[in-house]
């Protein structure tokens, strides 16, 4: 099985491995994040992999300047982390030039591309007297750049970038223009771009905020030029949460959407939405909201909408769609277990409806813990019938005919014949209704006809209408199936 991995951090933490370089990091914090490659989504793996990690002096070729086998790494929800180095040293001469990458095996097969090192490991060879490259590689000392907005300049030390020189932004300030872009954040390593926290427990308040206040506004928008596919790499937009507390409607959201606004009309865009996703590809799975669960606990779902008015008509979750050939709501049980089903549905206390149901040995199109049953408009207003019901699984025809002297012969149509199973064992059923005085008639039963006949040797021309039924094909031995709900 081919994997995907994506580095989340890969960064030197600085611990004392060697008495004679104390200050010099021996080990390197990596984390990553590995998949499956299943269509259309990549499922995040859970198991304990060999792993091997080597540093290169080439992208793709080159040569192992260093190799250290990691056993049995643990993997939760496609995450992993190990230490660098913990077993194998880092001599200080790999990065002894500015070129280095890291190859990552897992399960024996090598997890393309390689991720190439940014400065923080090229510490290691400041060890090393002498070779820790030329100086004043970061400019003149003191060329630290015009001092921040929000406080006086601090020291630049000799390397003037990486002093603590203003921050920028001082809490509470607020940046404000008319460009483009009023803030641009790049990150071209391994890390976060942005990053925002909170600690507060005041469930209205928020790490990063966004708020449109004029029509046609995008309070936060994530836009994502990558074609990665579902679950893969590309992501404009991702929240998580990492709680463990209380089911739906508790206190974990990866990602909240409120609106605050309304109206009495409107249509697909032009409705208050708090989360919107738009998927524009023309063609291919272009998905525009999705929500994956893997807990197994009933409650769980990928996508919860839940309407909380308490008149009206309301809708939990909504779908609509402009092409003839599609489907608002489209449901789909990968599995073939006994009780799997398409679509549930449910009044609580009072009646369930499951659509498109696999029994384990049967299939059926809809159960339901009540009658099935058609509204139909009437002079009196609209009336409820409802359906026969039948222990058995049941095709049948009508139709009517006429005896020529005592006797008529009835040939099944060749269609209603390839849809049922009449044989010795599952013969067919026939009930006529004579509409002219005659002796009476009996019915001799054949495969694929049957014959009417006079009693007492009559020869009556007597007219007839007659209704057939017989076992629907594939449903032969179905009768009175115990059902157990998931």
């Amino acid at each position: 099985m081919r994997r995907n991995l994506w580095t989340l951090v890969a960064l030197a933490i600085l611990l004392s491995v060697r008495t004679s370089s104390a200050q010099i990091p021996g080990t390197i914090n990596y984390q990553g994040y590995l998949t499956d490659d299943a269509e259309p989504v990549a499922q995040p793996l859970n198991a304990s992999l060999d792993m091997e990690f080597s540093i290169y002096d080439d992208a793709a070729a080159g040569i192992a300047l260093w190799t250290e086998p990691h056993q049995a790494v643990p993997v939760a929800d496609g995450f992993f982390s190990v230490q660098l180095g913990s077993a194998i040293e880092i001599p200080s001469e790999v990065f002894a030039a500015p070129d280095r990458w890291l190859g990552v095996v897992v399960g024996g097969e090598e997890v393309l591309p390689r991720r190439r090192f940014a400065s923080v490991p090229y510490a290691f060879r400041a060890a090393v007297p002498g070779l820790a490259g030329p100086a004043g590689a970061a400019g003149p000392q003191g060329e630290a750049g015009p001092a921040g907005p929000t406080g006086p300049q601090g020291p630049t030390g000799p390397q003037g970038p990486q002093g603590p020189a203003g921050s920028g932004i001082s809490p509470g300030s607020t940046i404000s223009g008319s460009t483009s872009h009023i803030l641009a954040v790049q990150q071209n390593g391994t890390g976060n771009a942005l990053y925002a926290y909170t600690n507060t427990s005041d469930g209205s308040l928020a790490a990063l905020s966004g708020e449109a206040k004029a029509d046609g506004g995008t309070g936060v928008y994530g836009l994502t030029n990558s074609p990665g596919k579902i679950g893969g790499s590309s992501v404009a937009v991702y929240g998580r949460a990492g709680y463990t507390g209380p089911a739906v409607g508790g206190a974990a959201i990866g990602v909240l959407g409120r609106v605050a606004s309304y109206t009495t009309s409107g249509s697909g865009v032009d409705i208050p939405t708090g989360v919107f996703g738009w998927a524009t590809a023309g063609s291919g799975i272009s998905v525009g909201v999705l929500g994956q669960a893997h807990s197994s606990d009933p409650s769980a779902a990928g996508v919860y909408g839940v309407n909380k008015a308490t008149s009206g008509t309301t809708r939990g979750v909504w779908g609509q769609v402009l092409s003839p050939n599609g489907y608002p709501v489209f449901g789909r049980n990968e599995s073939s277990a006994a009780g799997a089903v398409g679509g549930h549905f449910e009044v609580k206390d009072r009646v369930w409806t499951k659509i498109a149901v696999w029994s384990g040995s049967q299939a059926y199109s809809v159960t339901s813990s009540a009658p099935k049953a058609a509204v139909v408009s009437t002079s009196s207003g609209d009336r409820v019938l409802v359906a026969s019901e039948s222990p058995e699984a049941w095709f049948e025809d009508f139709g009517e005919d006429q005896l020529t002297a005592g006797q008529a012969h009835v040939a099944l149509e060749a269609l209603f014949l390839e849809t049922v199973t009449i044989n010795s064992e599952h013969p067919m059923k026939v009930f006529v209704q004579l509409n002219d005085d005659c002796n009476g008639v009996y019915v001799e039963r054949q495969e694929t006809s049957f014959d009417v006949v006079e009693l007492g040797g009559g020869q009556s021309n007597a007219r007839f209408t007659y209704r057939v039924i017989a076992k629907r094909k594939g449903y032969e031995e179905h009768r009175l199936e115990l059902f157990e709900a998931p």
